[in-house]
Parts: structure tokens; sequence; C-alpha cells
């Protein structure tokens, strides 16, 4: 990472309007290092897992959202469920090497897989 900035917004669609900014510290935690499989036991299996983020929250901030829109979720996608069984692990492997090496900053990305 290159400053270990995180900012995570959680904002309300639906409901009294609020946004919640919480602003951390992160780390990168990849596929086959020692805390991975304590970590990713806290979340659902989901296929194309490589990588979790672990932030220290430093500061919070709130803001009204009285100019978020109205929502609602209609439904969940499944093409990323589709293309990681299509793909499988290696597959997946693969297309992150070659599509996901540097971020839309041109930044060079952490290698989060396992194999590599």
């Amino acid at each position: 990472m290159e400053n270990e900035r995180l900012t995570i917004m959680f904002c309300a669609f639906s409901g009294p309007p609020k946004i919640v900014r919480l602003y951390c510290r992160a780390r990168v935690v990849a596929r086959g290092s020692q805390e991975w499989p304590s970590l990713i036991e806290q979340f659902p299996s989901h296929s194309g897992r490589r990588q979790v983020i672990v932030g220290n929250v430093e500061f919070v901030q709130t803001s009204c959202g009285y100019a978020a829109p109205e929502m609602k979720l209609v439904s969940q996608r499944k093409t990323l469920t589709r293309l990681a069984e299509v793909k499988g692990d290696e597959g997946l492997v693969e297309y992150r090497r070659t599509h996901n090496r540097v971020s839309l900053d041109a930044l060079e990305t952490p290698v989060t897989d396992a194999s590599e």
C-alpha cells in the first residue's frame, strides 16, 4: 500500500438521511499469509476471495446525507460468482496477474495470490 489510508463510507439510502465515514490506517492480508485462516473464517464463503483489508479506525465523521438519493436493493448480481466458477482458481490468479497489477491511478498493487 502506498500510504495505508482507507476511508469506509456508510450511506443510508432509506430511512433518515445519514452518512458515516470511518478514516482508517489499513493493511492487506493476502491468501497464504499466517493471518489469512483466522481472518477469512469471519466472512461468508465466496468464490475468488483473494485478500482481507484490516482497517484500524482513527477518526469517525458523520454528515447529514440530505443529498443522498433514496434507493432500494432490487437483487444481488451473480456475475462475479459465475466468472469465478468458470475461470477456476488458476484462471482467477492469471486474470488478476494481467488485469489488476496497477491501480486506476497507476500505482503498483500488492500481489495477493498465494501462488505468487
